[in-house]
């Protein structure tokens, strides 16, 4: 009786992390053109024809906040801060913790790569402004003294990430299948990705941060979670202390230096940040933790595409066959990054046996790797990857990050050091 009992449980629990209501939910927040909220959003949310009610959408909202499976965040232009998104592929690393002496590391994906079949990690770093060239050189020494057999390294403009309509594609039991879906369901993301391809990006501090640098810090701590003002205040004063007075100018707001003031420079700011929405943030976002995991299957690519002009043809395909797609344009050139968050093992073949052999230049450096759920999130757990710890590398006197390169060479060493015996 209990095993029946505890198989029935996860039945339901799984029909309710899949109900249709609300993962249609989940796509129609991912294309909001700002944060919204719950009653901002019953003003503008239709399911079945229908207006959905604030009461409602503030429960969906608290089931999916406790079940702690869930985020609903902006994810910002980071050139407006200075920042390069920069993309690491390594194979044959012998210390994992060589990933986190740069601090600017936000993002690791652990697999394996289908090439060689050797154990691969795939990083994302936002690198300061003026300090590409060091970067390369930390990881020309990391091969050098025998750290790491290999990488790839790639600059990419700020990422766009593409979401199938998830209640159309997953049923009621978590099976995905992405027949029904249709062009329609993705012009808003191939629209933000045409965006972002046919503007050159300003890599530079953005005057409106040059004015407020706590703006700086803002985009920064929002990195893959949403906060309140408040909380938002009281997480950036644990982590700066009373440095954080530092970043607000004014010097009215500055004496006073109480929570109260705080929090209400913190609320003008954010709601300066919503009026200027498209001016500093690429898009809504949502994570969904069993998205990725159970039976579903991720890919990172590296690829060389064999015909540039066909690149968001290329897209559209991959995001049809994915529950989400992050795609990396590149700075120059027709090399990517294109990261498939969630598809199923069978999608996932056909991903690899018909599309990229349509689009892809065999004689390139393509890279594939297929990840590995579990050991990916163990280390996206680590406290290197919340960008909380790192909101004191910008000093808002100088309005620039700091890049201390030699402290990283001087940890690569004793690593390497460590790393032979």
């Amino acid at each position: 009786e209990k095993i029946i009992f505890a198989k029935c449980f996860k039945l339901i629990m799984t029909m309710l992390k899949f109900d249709k209501k609300l993962l249609e939910f989940m796509y129609i927040l991912a294309k909001q053109q700002k944060f919204m909220n719950s009653q901002q959003l019953s003003k503008v949310i239709k399911i079945n024809g229908k207006h959905v009610t604030d009461r409602t959408i503030r429960r969906w909202f608290d089931f999916l906040n406790n079940a702690r499976n869930f985020n609903y965040f902006p994810y910002a232009k980071y050139e407006k801060i200075g920042l390069v998104p920069v993309y690491i592929f390594v194979s044959g690393l012998k210390k994992v913790n060589l990933l986190e002496i740069i601090p600017y590391n936000v993002y690791v994906e652990y697999g394996v790569n289908l090439n060689n079949l050797e154990n691969s990690y795939a990083v994302e770093y936002f690198v300061p402004l003026g300090n590409i060239n060091k970067f390369e050189n930390f990881w020309k020494k990391a091969k050098l003294f025998g750290v790491v057999k290999d990488y790839h390294l790639i600059k990419c403009r700020s990422a766009v990430a593409f979401f199938s309509p998830l209640h159309k594609v997953i049923d009621k039991y978590g099976r995905i299948n992405f027949s029904d879906v249709s062009a329609n369901d993705y012009s808003f993301f191939i629209k933000l990705l045409e965006d972002s391809i046919n503007k050159p990006p300003n890599f530079k501090i953005d005057d409106y941060v040059k004015r407020n640098p706590f703006v700086a810090i803002m985009l920064v701590s929002y990195f893959r979670k949403y906060y309140s003002s408040t909380k938002l205040w009281n997480l950036l004063k644990k982590y700066l202390g009373d440095k954080l007075w530092d970043y607000i100018l004014d010097r009215k707001t500055r004496r006073k230096k109480s929570d109260g003031v705080g929090i209400n420079f913190t609320q003008k700011t954010l709601k300066f940040l919503h009026n200027n929405f498209n001016h500093f943030i690429r898009q809504m976002r949502v994570s969904y933790k069993p998205l990725y995991t159970g039976d579903s299957v991720g890919l990172y690519l590296i690829l060389k595409l064999r015909n540039k002009n066909k690149y968001v043809e290329f897209v559209t395909s991959l995001a049809r066959n994915s529950l989400i797609l992050v795609v990396h344009p590149p700075l120059k050139g027709n090399v990517g990054v294109f990261h498939i968050v969630a598809t199923n093992a069978s999608t996932a073949i056909k991903i690899l046996s018909e599309i990229l052999p349509e689009y892809i230049d065999k004689n390139g450096k393509n890279i594939i790797m297929w990840r590995d759920v579990q050991e990916t999130h163990k280390l996206l757990e680590k406290p290197s990857y919340s960008k909380m710890a790192n909101v004191h590398l910008f000093d808002p006197k100088t309005l620039s990050w700091k890049y201390e390169h030699k402290k990283y060479i001087t940890e690569l060493k004793r690593i390497a050091k460590k790393a032979k015996h």
